[in-house]
């Protein structure tokens, strides 16, 4: 029996270029990724465009603020909406590509997989974690004069960018770079790492072991695919 390809849902606030790469992959390779739709909670993100050329729907979910809410409970309803959309699209993991909004514990509850150790919900990052977390990370490289800067692929956790990280690759800053040749530089770097990630997870490659002496886990990427699919 043949497996069926992993159906995820890609989270995305801006122009989508990374969103892109992980559409193509899945029109490369429909036998193990299917995007089952795009959700950005920006109205002008360019990543609704980019969705109509693979024929993806793309659910636009914008952050409202209500007077009478605190800000804790419109963040909540917020990624209520997104879960609810997430499961209506049968996504079984969410793929964070340029999506400016922090998950709080709430969200990644609804996607924890107990067996697997993690939450099914993975992120790409641009620095080599934990160097640089955060906002405006290749800007915060370039600032610090790091001759060699890289790319995190990682599992989410209810923290900032500190969850185990999947794959890591660097890339060299250069003595003649601006910052748009450091940032295109790293964008291929990160497009390369995401469409590696995904092929080990829909492999059923990835597992987490914990980190001996700590309260940290570390992915392992194994040789052989388990049961012969991916994680479900």
């Amino acid at each position: 029996m043949e497996n069926k390809p992993l159906s995820v849902v890609v989270l995305a606030s801006g122009n989508g270029s990374n969103a892109e790469n992980i559409m193509e992959f899945a029109s490369e390779n429909a036998g193990l990724l299917r995007v089952r739709g795009v959700i950005t909670d920006n109205p002008k993100a360019g990543v609704i465009e980019r969705c109509k050329k693979y024929e993806v729907a793309c659910v636009v979910i914008p952050f409202e603020r209500k007077l009478e809410n605190t800000l804790k409970a419109d963040k909540r309803s917020h990624e209520n909406l997104v879960i609810a959309k997430i499961k209506q699209l049968e996504g079984e993991w969410v793929l964070l590509a340029g999506y400016m909004r922090i998950l709080h514990s709430h969200f990644l509850r609804a996607f924890e997989d107990v067996e697997l150790g993690a939450f099914r919900v993975i992120n790409i990052h641009p620095s080599l974690l934990p160097s640089f977390p955060g906002k405006d990370a290749y800007q915060q490289a370039f600032k610090a004069g790091i001759k060699m800067s890289g790319i995190t692929l990682h599992f989410v956790d209810d923290g900032v960018d500190t969850g185990p990280p999947i794959l890591q690759e660097c890339f060299p800053r250069f003595d003649d770079d601006s910052i748009d040749d450091f940032v295109e530089r790293g964008l291929r770097m990160e497009y390369l790492l995401y469409r590696q990630g995904l092929t080990y997870l829909c492999q059923g490659r990835l597992s987490l072991q914990p980190v001996v002496g700590s309260t940290r886990k570390i992915v392992h990427i194994n040789k052989g695919i388990i049961n012969g699919s991916h994680t479900a």
